[in-house]
Order: C-alpha cells, then sequence, then structure tokens
C-alpha cells in the first residue's frame, strides 16, 4: 500500500524528511566528534563505535523492508534486498561487538562476522541491479555488459593500485584470510560499478531516490577498502575510518525515508548518461599516464586490466554504433510510415471534404468565401467556382446578417453553432446548420471554417411533428394539450391584467347512434363539419379545441359570462341546422358547459373540469341546452364520485336486498305474482333509492353483476313461496332488465342455468324490457328475445308510451305483456288520458298481449282499469314494495280490502 507523503519540505522531502536529514547530520556528526576526540577512552570509544554501527545497519535495514511494503515489483525486490544486506550487515556488526566489547578480545580472522559483512555485498549488488529494467533488444543488452565490464575494469584498475595490489601482495595470513580480505574490495568495486550503471542507464524513477544510495554505497566502499588495506598494513585502529560505515548506513535509512518526488511513474526528463562509463576510463588514462611520467614500473595484472578494459571500450563503441544503425534504420522506416500515413491522411480528408453531404467552407472575416466543398452544388444549384471569391452576405436572409457578423468579430475560441436561412439558385431560402470554428491564426487556412448542414427539411418534419402533437388531425383544431397550455397562459395572464377567461365545452347529443347507424366515416365527417361550424362561431383571438370523441371545447379571454352565454347560443344554433351525410340530412344537438375564471381555478384542469361537469349538468337536465357552472355541481359530481366507489363495494359485499311489489288480477283482487325490486342497505346511508344508484350501475357496467344477483334471489324467492302451499294459477314474478345486461352475452345462459337449479317453469317468470332496448340493434335484438323465447320465460315491455312505441315492433317482437306507465294512468282524469289508456288495452286485447298497468293510487283509476278490461295492476293503493321478511304475510292477509268498488279476494 503506498503511503502518502504531504508537507513539502526544501530538502526534495516533506518537513518530516527535512527533520530527519538534520538529525541523521547532528547524529553522524556526534558520532564522528567521539572517534575524534576520543571521549571516555579507548574502551568506551570502541564500543560506542561497535554498538553504534550495528544500530545503524539495523535501522537502515528495517527502514528498506518498511519502503518496500509501499511498492510492488521490481522497486519492492530492490529495496527488500538492500534491507536484508542491511541487517546482514548489523548481524556482523553484532558478532563483531561480541567479540571486541562482551568478551574484550581482538576479533580473529576470518570469523562468523565476515559471514555478516560479506553476505552484504551481494545482496546489496542485486539489489542495485533490481532497481532497473534491462534494456529491450540484444544489442542494447550486449552494450550494458560491456558498459559494466568498462566501468568493472576501471575501477578494479584504480582499486589494484590503491587497495587490492598492497592487499594481494602483503599475502598475509591464509588463503581464506587473503580471499575474504580481498572479498571486500572487489564486491565494493562491482557494487560502484552497477551504481554507475544504474545512474548512466536508467531512466530514473520519481520514488527511487538513487543519489542517496549510492552515497550511502560508496562511503561503505570507502571503509571497506581502506580497512582491507589497514588491516594489512597492521595500522587499523578504531577512529574516523569507521565513521564511513556510520554515515553509509545512515545515508541509505535517509533514502528509504524519502517521500517520492513525483507521483511514481518514469521521470520523461531523466536523461540517459551515455558518456558516464567513459569518466572511469578516462581517469584511469589520466593515472597510467602520470604512472608512465613517473616512471612507475609497469606491472602484469594492470596491463592486463588496461587492455580488457580497452577491449570493451572498443566493442562498446561497437555495439553502439550497430545500435545507432538500427535506430537510424527504425527512424527512417517509422518516418516512411508516418510520411505514408500522412499521405493517405490527407487523400481521405481530401476525399471526406469532396464527397461529404455537408458543406465544407473557408470564410474570411469580411464574409467573402475563400474555399467551398463541391457538395454545395446539391444545396444552392450553384457550383465551387461559382461562389468562391463572393461575399457570403449575397446569399444570406436579410435577418440573419446580424447573426453572421456577430459571429465574425466575436473572439471565444472554440467552436460554435448558429442557423441561417440561404437563397439558392432558384430564389428558395434555405435553412442552414452552421458550425464555425475561428481558425484565422493558421497560416494554411487564415479563415473561418464554416461546417454547413442542410435541415431544411428536418425543420419541416419538426415543425410538422409540433403541430401534429398540438392539433386534432381530424379537424385540424387544437388538441387538449394545446387548449390546456394556452389556459394555463391566459390564467398567468389575468393576475396581470385582471381580465377573466371563460371556457365553453360542447358534446354533442347522441353522436353515438350517428357511428353505430351510418358508421365511422361518417361519423369522422360529422366531427369535421361541427368542428368548421364552431371556428364560424368565435372571435379571432378565441381558441376552438377538439378533445377527443364528441367533445369539443372553446377558450375565450377578456370574457364575462354574459359573452360567454351568448356563445354558447350561437354555437348550439351553428349546429341545429342539418348535416348532410351522403344524402341523409342529419340533425345534430349539443349539450353545453360555460365555465369562468375565478379565485378558486389555478389551472386548466379545473378549468376544463368545471365546464364538464356544467356540460353533464346540461345532459342530465334534457340535452339540447346549456349550464353555467356553479360549485354545487362539483359538489354533487363529487357526491356521485363517492358513490359510485361506494357502489363498487357493495357489489362486493352483497349490500343488496330485494322488496316486492304484489301484481294484482283488477277483476277478482287475487295476488297474481311479484315484482322484484332491488334496494340498497347501505351501512352509513342507509336506503339509498333505486333512482340514485340504477343509473350508475348501468353506466358502471355493476348492472351486470348485480342483475344476475337479482335474477337469482328472486327465483329462487319464488321456489321457496311454493313450499308455503299451492296457488292456482301459480304466483309469477318478474324482474326488470336493463340494456346493459340484455346485451351482455351471458344473459340467456344464466337465465337457463337459475330456471335448471331451481326448477320453476319458465312461464312463470317475467323479464321486463325498456322500449329503448327494442331499438338498440334490431337484428341482435330479435336474436336475444327469441333466444329468452326458446327457454319459456314471458317478455314484457315497460313503461310502454314513454319510448319509441310502434305497432311494428309488437308484431316483430315476442312480447307477452305491456305495462302501461304510471304517467298515463296518472292523466286518466281526462277524457284524452282515459281514451289514450283504453286504447293501449284494446291493443293488448287484440294482439293477445296481457296489460299490466304501473302505479295505481287511487280506488278510481283501479276501477276505470278493470271496467276498461285492463288484467293486472299494481300500485300503492294495493300494497308498497315490502320487504322479503313481510311477503309471505301479504299472501296470507291479502291486499287492503277496497270495499264498495271491487270485491276482493286473496285468491
Amino acid at each position: 500500500m503506498r503511503e502518502r507523503w504531504t508537507l513539502r519540505g526544501p530538502l526534495g522531502g516533506d518537513r518530516r524528511f527535512s527533520r530527519l536529514v538534520i538529525v541523521g547530520a547532528v547524529v553522524t556528526g556526534l558520532f564522528l566528534a567521539w572517534l575524534a576526540g576520543n571521549f571516555g577512552g579507548k574502551s568506551l570509544t570502541k564500543t560506542v563505535d561497535d554498538v553504534g554501527e550495528g544500530l545503524v545497519a539495523a535501522l537502515a535495514g528495517v527502514a528498506c523492508l518498511r519502503r518496500a511494503a509501499r511498492h510492488s515489483g521490481r522497486l519492492a525486490r530492490g529495496w527488500r534486498l538492500l534491507g536484508w544486506s542491511a541487517l546482514s550487515w548489523s548481524v556482523g556488526g553484532a558478532v563483531w561487538t561480541y567479540y571486541e566489547v562482551v568478551r574484550g578480545i581482538e576479533v580473529p580472522f576470518p570469523s562468523l562476522a565476515d559471514v555478516g559483512y560479506l553476505a552484504a555485498l551481494p545482496l546489496a549488488l542485486v539489489a542495485m541491479v533490481s532497481f532497473f529494467a534491462s534494456p529491450a533488444g540484444w544489442t542494447s543488452r550486449l552494450r550494458l555488459v560491456a558498459d559494466a565490464s568498462i566501468v568493472g575494469a576501471s575501477l578494479l584498475y584504480l582499486s589494484w593500485l590503491v587497495v587490492l595490489g598492497p592487499v594481494y601482495h602483503a599475502g598475509e595470513g591464509g588463503v581464506l584470510a587473503q580471499v575474504i580480505t580481498l572479498a571486500y574490495p572487489v564486491g565494493d568495486v562491482v557494487i560502484l560499478a552497477v551504481v554507475i550503471l544504474v545512474a548512466a542507464r536508467g531512466r530514473a524513477n520519481a520514488d527511487l531516490p538513487l543519489g542517496w544510495i549510492a552515497a550511502g554505497l560508496m562511503a561503505l566502499a570507502v571503509s571497506d577498502s581502506a580497512f582491507a588495506y589497514l588491516t594489512q598494513q597492521g595500522t587499523y585502529a578504531t577512529g574516523l575510518l569507521d565513521a564511513g560505515w556510520f554515515a553509509g548506513f545512515v545515508l541509505i535509512a535517509l533514502a528509504a525515508a524519502k517521500p517520492p518526488a513525483g507521483d511514481g511513474r518514469r521521470d520523461a526528463r531523466a536523461r540517459e548518461f551515455t558518456l558516464l562509463p567513459y569518466i572511469p576510463i578516462v581517469i584511469v588514462l589520466v593515472v597510467k599516464l602520470g604512472r608512465s611520467l613517473t616512471g612507475a614500473a609497469p606491472r602484469d595484472f594492470l596491463t592486463l586490466d588496461w587492455a580488457a578494459a580497452f577491449i570493451f571500450v572498443v566493442a562498446r563503441q561497437v555495439l553502439t554504433l550497430r545500435e545507432n544503425r538500427s535506430l537510424a534504420l527504425g527512424l527512417e522506416a517509422t518516418v516512411e510510415a508516418r510520411t505514408l500515413e500522412l499521405r493517405q491522411s490527407e487523400e481521405r480528408s481530401r476525399a471526406l471534404v469532396q464527397n461529404v453531404s455537408d458543406v465544407i467552407s473557408i470564410v474570411r472575416a469580411d464574409g467573402v468565401i475563400r474555399y467551398i466543398s463541391p457538395s454545395v452544388e446539391a444545396i444552392s444549384g450553384c457550383t465551387p467556382a461559382e461562389l468562391t471569391g463572393q461575399s457570403l452576405y449575397n446569399f444570406l436572409h436579410p435577418e440573419d446578417t446580424r447573426t453572421m457578423a456577430t459571429f465574425f468579430e466575436t473572439k471565444t475560441g472554440g467552436s460554435r453553432r448558429m442557423e441561417v436561412r440561404l437563397r439558392n439558385r432558384q430564389g428558395d431560402w434555405r435553412d442552414i446548420e452552421v458550425v464555425g470554428t475561428d481558425m484565422s491564426d493558421h497560416p494554411a487556412l487564415a479563415g473561418f471554417v464554416l461546417a454547413n448542414r442542410d435541415v431544411t427539411d428536418r425543420k419541416r418534419l419538426e415543425e410538422q411533428l409540433a403541430h401534429q402533437a398540438f392539433h386534432d388531425p381530424l379537424t385540424g383544431l387544437a388538441n387538449r394539450a394545446l387548449l390546456s397550455d394556452r389556459i394555463d397562459h391566459a390564467l398567468a395572464r389575468i393576475g396581470r391584467t385582471g381580465r377573466d377567461l371563460a371556457v365553453v365545452f360542447i358534446d354533442l347529443d347522441d353522436f353515438k347512434c350517428v357511428n353505430d347507424t351510418l358508421g365511422h366515416f361518417n361519423g369522422d365527417a360529422l366531427l369535421a363539419e361541427v368542428g368548421r361550424r364552431l371556428l364560424g362561431c368565435v372571435r379571432p383571438g378565441d381558441t376552438v379545441a377538439r378533445l377527443g370523441g364528441d367533445e369539443f371545447a372553446v377558450l375565450m379571454e377578456d370574457a364575462d359570462e354574459d359573452v360567454a352565454v351568448n356563445v354558447a347560443e350561437r354555437l348550439r344554433q351553428a349546429l341545429g341546422s342539418a348535416v348532410d351525410l351522403e344524402g341523409r340530412p342529419v340533425l345534430v344537438s349539443a349539450s353545453v358547459g360555460i365555465a369562468r375564471s375565478g379565485p378558486e381555478t389555478h389551472s386548466a384542469a379545473e378549468v376544463l373540469r368545471n365546464a364538464d361537469v356544467a356540460m353533464y349538468q346540461a345532459k342530465a337536465d334534457g340535452k339540447a341546452r346549456h349550464e353555467v357552472f356553479r360549485a354545487e355541481m362539483h359538489e354533487a359530481l363529487v357526491r356521485r364520485v363517492e358513490l359510485l366507489g361506494e357502489l363498487r363495494l357493495a357489489v362486493e359485499r352483497s349490500e343488496f336486498t330485494l322488496h316486492y311489489q304484489p301484481l294484482v288480477e283488477l277483476t277478482t283482487g287475487r295476488i297474481a305474482g311479484f315484482e322484484a325490486l332491488a334496494r340498497w342497505q347501505h351501512p352509513t346511508r342507509g336506503t339509498v333509492p333505486p333512482n340514485d344508484f340504477i343509473p350508475l350501475a348501468e353506466e358502471t357496467g355493476l348492472i351486470v353483476p348485480l342483475g344476475r344477483w337479482v335474477l337469482e334471489t328472486a327465483v329462487t324467492r319464488l321456489q321457496t313461496l311454493d313450499a308455503l302451499g299451492p296457488h292456482e294459477p301459480p304466483l309469477t314474478m318478474s324482474v326488470n332488465v336493463s340494456g346493459r345486461q340484455f346485451a351482455s352475452p351471458d344473459l340467456v345462459p344464466v337465465v337457463a342455468d337459475i330456471l335448471a337449479r331451481t326448477g320453476i317453469d319458465p312461464a312463470r317468470l317475467t323479464l321486463e324490457l325498456t322500449e329503448s332496448i327494442l331499438f338498440e340493434d334490431g337484428d341482435a335484438t330479435v336474436t336475444r328475445l327469441v333466444e329468452l323465447k326458446a327457454l319459456g320465460v314471458r317478455l314484457a315491455i315497460d313503461d310502454f308510451g314513454t319510448g319509441f312505441s310502434s305497432l311494428s315492433y309488437l308484431q316483430r317482437f315476442p312480447i307477452d305483456s305491456l305495462k302501461i306507465d304510471k304517467s298515463f294512468i296518472d292523466a286518466m282524469d281526462t277524457a284524452r288520458g282515459s281514451e289514450l289508456v283504453r286504447t293501449v288495452i284494446e291493443l293488448g286485447s287484440v294482439l293477445g298481449i296481457t296489460t299490466v298497468a304501473e302505479g295505481i293510487e287511487h280506488l278510481d283509476q283501479a276501477d276505470i282499469l278493470r271496467v276498461g278490461g285492463c288484467d293486472l295492476g299494481q300500485g300503492f293503493v294495493f300494497s308498497r314494495p315490502v320487504p322479503d321478511t313481510q311477503v309471505e304475510a301479504l299472501l296470507r292477509d291479502g291486499v287492503e280490502p277496497i270495499p264498495a268498488v271491487l270485491p276482493f279476494t286473496t285468491g
């Protein structure tokens, strides 16, 4: 893990290292002073000398090993070996100290101390070799060997004159002692040679303080050589000579503590000192000349060494020439390859500029075109020759000249983008995207480089897509997104101007009938015509939008309620005239809702919601009218939404019950059957009226599962009534079927399944249908009625006379009974009303259809119906709808007797 170094100091490291250097210098100085002054006597000085050298060597070893932990690869290996070398030397020093200090005797030679000292030499040598990578190529490796040989031979020459020769010729001691004695200076010579090579050949790494290491090793080498020489001369004694070992290990310890001078990468500024190996040979030459001048006798070994050094120099020169030749050839090949690559690059660039679809041009600051690529002809219709030398401003749109001039005048550097319009040969304006770069300082260009791209088609497509994103494709009117955006902007302006806005929401009445009868093609034609008529009724600044389906809206700014109502009436009147669809005149009406801005409206969504609520109210009040939004409308809508959510839960939780209203034979007063009526027992609201939840169930489709439950429950109840005793004729059960339920494909299978499970005679079940159901889809309706009749059930028309009454459908459809609506029964006190009811009864008699009067509330109404021949009646005069628990009592006790008019019996 690499250690962080901070707080840079004056000595190439941080402050901590600066302090260490000072401490090392002070300690070394004190050590030298002690040795020189011989403080405390010879014995104490020797103890300080031996212990001090051993401790500082151990300290240097530990410091190197710690430094190795911060590196990896060859640096870690080199520091580790250097640390082991120092520790090995400290072990030798410890043995030496043991002899001299502990035992107080002269150290024998050779001794175990020499093992530690000598082992330190090869470890230091391998460490230095590990610090730099071997050069690539066999020629460079051979040159490295030659350099090592030159340096080694030179140092050996010098060392032989100073140390090795005298030691060798002294020849004292045995062979082992002489070999060991020579091993020290020889090893130091080899190490110094490697240090010189590292300095000469290795590109220094910022993490390697080579100077400190080299200084330390040289100090050790000097002491080793001097010790070997003085020992052979018999003049060695503890003194300043020993300070070389102490100082050497202090320098190595400081080298290990020195922080890196950079980021650990090779220093690109470092040079390879190729002449450094010649320095030792020059020194040797000077010494040799000096010896010749002084008349010193030649020595065989020195002559051989000098000859070897000369041979190594020659070999190095040959290798250098070969390496230089290889480099020259490689350089020539590189230059040739680069030249070829440059030529190919130029050809590619020329081909790209000539053939790329974008137009590349060089324009002077005054707008004159100096160069333009051939692709300009596809855009402008002009050739490069026709345009070169002309001013760009001649083709530029007048509104864009300022933009281009500003570009030429502004010196910001880098590339800039702009859009301008240029005129082509035909006089059409083309949209051009320009990316320009100021290259005025480039000698070959001396202008502005413009990359021009024709984006006319892209901008037209963008405009088209933007129009499609905010307009209705069928009518061309604004869509909901654009209308909402304009309402939001208008609301924001209200805060500044104080002028209100109004939104008129238009929904076509019964538009579905047009699609179902005339097809969607004619439906789309009708919507397009409605859009045109709406545009003709509004002010120039108003926005007409189609929101989807048959819903439209108009935004009017600066409009009060009167203006909005007048516009709404104009819209309705404009839609009132017939629209011709394939030769068929079709009348269109619309329900209109009006909403104005107010303190409580803060967004388009709220304004549109309010207008939609008002429109819904207009449609609920009879259609073909307008309504202005009032706060209570929204409250009613909220209640309706809440009720709808509760209705869904009610179906899941079975919160419904059935009430039963009897059907009475008017001639006898006997209860002939019952009509099952659904009631909602809300847990908090109590009983919810059918008129509140049945329309909601019809709209949402919940009427289908609810109707299935009503049908099954009513038929099952009829089955239980049979168990009370026989009724002659048998009781019947009438169940209402809604339009949504009638259209469900499950109706016939559900009815068949219920009849099969209960075993009830199908003829005792009457399904009551409204007249509107019979006209929704003629063929499908006939098919469904025939399927139901095939099951054996009876079919009744409910509220007869209030819908699309027609004798044709009475003949076409298999109807068994007609239920005369209560509104006709209430009008029987008039001659016309009485005659109308009598006509319906006679119609039923002629067609063989049973007639049933609904809503009978007075005795005289019952009497008139009985005399007129009506078969059955139901109403409050007989009984209100009763809960399931009262049905059996009603059958047992009969309906309330009505004396003097009808002699009722309980049956």
